[in-house]
């Protein structure tokens, strides 16, 4: 980032102050992303804005359907990766992604999924490949009819897996019921196996495992990788 031609610093100053939002302002916040844009303008108008963002505003990411909708997270990812490619990366080396999946798809999976399901997709793998999460965590709930979603859930998993070399830690909440079903979730356990290489600490419900995410936590085991049973509810 280079400090080149610039308006006079109190002009500056004064554009900014429009852009002032309160310190507990989320990455969700419309104006937050105004403000985080002008930063990124050039090395003055960076050095000026940098001490009115919010702090930490990047440290964890918590997405689901309608929060916040697609338009305002393909903005966010194409900041976030201008960012890292100027040199003043946004997200911090600890950065955490959270996603609530089964907002992606209807309750009881008729339809299998919300007309909008696609854009969400697509907009949660651009945030993925733009922030570089370190910690990433996934959520379903528990009484979510996944069956006619698996299909989905499969071919999402897939293709987010090449964008996840940064994730050490992993948090799986909400996948297996108690009872006597279980449910494979779309290939969440391939999914782990292709990560434990890369995994130091994974995070899972304790009851009703499949036998493959029973396999792939194994592996993550013999890679090295610490695995923490999340208290029953």
């Amino acid at each position: 980032m280079t400090a080149q031609p610039s308006l006079p610093p109190e002009l500056i100053h004064d554009i900014l102050s429009y852009l002032c939002v309160p310190p507990h302002t989320t990455f969700k916040d419309p104006r937050a992303l105004d403000l985080v844009s002008c930063s990124l303008v050039n090395k003055v108008w960076h050095d000026a804005a940098q001490p009115l963002l919010p702090p930490n505003l990047f440290g964890y990411l918590d997405l689901k359907r309608n929060d916040p909708p697609p338009l305002h997270l393909n903005r966010l990812s194409s900041l976030l990766h201008e960012s890292f490619r100027l040199g003043v990366p946004l997200a911090p080396p600890e950065m955490s992604l959270g996603l609530k999946l089964d907002t992606l798809y209807p309750w009881e999976g008729n339809p299998p999924r919300w007309p909008d399901s696609q854009a969400y997709e697509d907009a949660w793998i651009r945030v993925l490949m733009a922030s570089h999460p370190r910690a990433l965590s996934l959520r379903m709930g528990m009484r979510f009819g996944v069956s006619k979603a698996e299909p989905f859930l499969k071919k999402w998993f897939e293709h987010i897996a090449p964008f996840c070399g940064r994730v050490q830690r992993l948090k799986m909440c909400g996948f297996w019921f108690t009872g006597p079903i279980k449910m494979g979730f779309g290939g969440l356990d391939e999914f782990v196996k292709k990560l434990a290489g890369r995994l130091r600490e994974v995070e899972h419900d304790a009851v009703g495992m499949t036998e493959g995410m029973a396999e792939a936590l194994r592996m993550c085991i013999e890679e090295g990788a610490t695995c923490i049973e999340l208290a029953k509810l």
